[in-house]
């Protein structure tokens, strides 16, 4: 069982669930470009981890692009597009 399928498992226990809104939001700004670069595939947990973090449309938008100016050097145009449709997606929501 890898780490997405222990979330998924147990997010609904007080414990995890506050380790999501704390600690996994800096997870998913420092591995940005990796669980991103899925989305196009179909199989990144970008989408599931972002939504066991609470944050609302706003704060993702924020999240994301903090993670993007950070990781800017691993970031290719192929990597870019998910994300921007991220990005996208979430702008219309606020």
């Amino acid at each position: 069982m890898n780490w997405h399928d222990v979330i998924k498992r147990w997010r609904d226990d007080p414990a995890v669930d506050e380790w999501c809104r704390l600690t996994l939001p800096t997870f998913i700004r420092e591995n940005i470009i990796e669980l991103g670069k899925w989305v196009r595939y179909g199989r990144s947990v970008i989408h599931d981890l972002l939504q066991y973090s609470r944050l609302d449309p706003e704060q993702t938008v924020e999240l994301v692009l903090a993670g993007l100016a950070a990781n800017a050097e691993a970031l290719s145009a192929s990597s870019a597009l998910p994300l921007v449709e991220l990005l996208a997606f979430n702008l219309r929501r606020r």
